[in-house]
């Protein structure tokens, strides 16, 4: 499916949970968002190893949400390590437990191209636990959309999208490497 369909169909996701109790109030200098990733977001370390990034149960795609001013977040998912040659390595689950940073790109925009005002981008950095076959690590997800009017053009390109994933002592994906995620404005 293309990156405009699902584009589409999280602007349907969006306004229907506009339309939901407990909708936005304008001026609140608040802002939360959905984080959606319909299909795996994939980092990349140094020695050509990949981290495949994906989101857990509930409604499809939706890994949680994460909120500024103040900072929160609520999210969740499932990763697969996989080695340079391919094979699976390792696979597990993380769980968000600090927001660290959102650098926003914008909303309402994509590669030049409009789409719905509440569609936004940006790095969204958080602190995470990942239980794998070795016990609990901790470690730091950066999810970088390239949604929003505001996007480094050297990130325009399909390998742009993704996540980096570091686990101090362990590894670092330090690269993205392509994925589909967006941030839905929904306060």
């Amino acid at each position: 499916m293309g990156r405009l369909m699902r584009l589409s169909m999280a602007a349907t996701l969006a306004g229907a949970l506009a339309m939901a109790p407990g909708g936005a109030l304008a001026g609140s200098a608040t802002q939360t968002f959905l984080l959606v990733a319909e299909e795996a977001n994939v980092g990349v370390a140094a020695n050509g190893e990949t981290i495949h990034i994906t989101c857990e149960g509930g409604e499809e795609g939706v890994c949680g949400t994460f909120a500024v001013h103040p900072k929160s977040i609520e999210a969740n998912g499932e990763f697969e390590h996989f080695l340079a040659d391919g094979s699976s390595f390792a696979t597990g689950t993380w769980t968000a437990t600090e927001l660290i940073s959102y650098h926003s790109y914008g909303c309402g925009e994509v590669l030049g191209d409009p789409i719905p005002p509440e569609l936004c981008g940006g790095a969204l950095k958080f602190a995470a636990t990942f239980s794998t076959p070795l016990g609990e690590l901790n470690g730091i997800i950066t999810v970088v959309c390239i949604v929003g009017p505001k996007a480094p053009a050297s990130l325009n390109q399909a390998s742009g999208e993704g996540v980096t994933v570091v686990v101090p002592g362990i590894i670092n994906f330090n690269h993205t490497g392509g994925g589909d995620n967006i941030y839905i404005q929904i306060d």
